[in-house]
């Protein structure tokens, strides 16, 4: 009897789903060692990609490129020793040695969800997902910079992959980027069928490392093989892939001086609409 109610189970859902997508990145046909972080989009809009759509806010200050959300990538080193190489990986390419990846900069300064979509607003149930450390995060932990620490055994450095479904959270699934003395350096294949049926998923990072400005760990990572079903329904209210449209105001210094360029460490972007965004230069 238990077989029975499984396989009549397995058609319901089957006639609920319309395919299985899998969001490689490859359509992008980027150049070797390139990226693109969003400049041609329009702000708020964020990448659809083979059905699916990933935050990106970018804005242009003084010629400098800042984005939060997801940039793409193809860059092969695994270096970090600039803001230039905030776009490598720690893997130096995609999951099973492919050409093109995604790198997340979860931004805790507001104004873009830190989100992905479906395209038409449909229910999807995702299935898994590739994630490895971004090499500026990797050199971090491993050696410590002039914002974060060096990690010892005792630290840690979480992404949260979080399922939403109607307002309500489905589950969260937690992914250690390093915890234990141990730093991921491969690509791992997260399972995210817990996370259920969900009409957008957001993220969250965090670690062991804080100050009154938040995390002082990179806040980046890397993502690529996207795997989801996606339903024929349409989900009960049409979730906003991306709310960044705010225009820059001014550049600051942690103790509030207004400053006529960017400088080295930390600035402050201040946005029209009151947010803040971080910069280091």
């Amino acid at each position: 009897m238990r077989k029975v109610l499984l396989s009549f189970a397995a058609v319901l859902f089957a006639g609920a789903a319309t395919a299985q997508v899998t969001v490689d990145f490859e359509d992008f046909n980027l150049k070797a060692d390139t990226v693109d972080v969003g400049k041609t989009l329009t702000p708020g809009k964020g990448f659809d990609i083979q059905g699916f759509n990933f935050c990106n806010g970018y804005v242009d200050y003084d010629g400098y490129d800042y984005f939060d959300g997801f940039a793409i990538s193809t860059m092969t080193s695994t270096a970090f020793q600039s803001l230039s190489d905030q776009y490598n990986s720690c893997v130096g390419s995609g999951a099973e040695q492919s050409k093109t990846y995604a790198v997340l900069y979860y931004s805790t300064y507001g104004g873009n969800t830190m989100q992905i979509t479906h395209s038409e607003n449909h229910y999807f149930s995702p299935q898994s997902v590739a994630v490895t450390n971004a090499a500026y995060a990797f050199s971090s932990i491993t050696n410590g910079d002039s914002f974060a620490k060096r990690f010892t055994a005792d630290d840690w450095f979480r992404l949260y992959i979080i399922g939403m479904k109607d307002s309500v959270v489905t589950d969260t699934v937690t992914v250690d980027l390093a915890a234990d003395g141990m730093l991921l350096f491969a690509w791992r294949t997260i399972d995210l069928t817990s996370l259920g049926e969900v009409d957008h998923i957001v993220f969250g990072m965090n670690s062991t490392d804080v100050s009154a400005y938040g995390m002082n760990t990179p806040a980046y990572c890397c993502f690529d093989n996207f795997v989801s079903l996606v339903s024929e329904t349409t989900a009960a209210k049409s979730i906003n892939s991306s709310v960044y449209e705010a225009a820059p105001l001014g550049i600051y210094s942690v103790d509030g001086t207004q400053l006529q360029s960017l400088r080295r460490g930390l600035n402050l972007l201040r946005m029209n609409d009151g947010s803040i965004r971080k910069i280091y230069r």
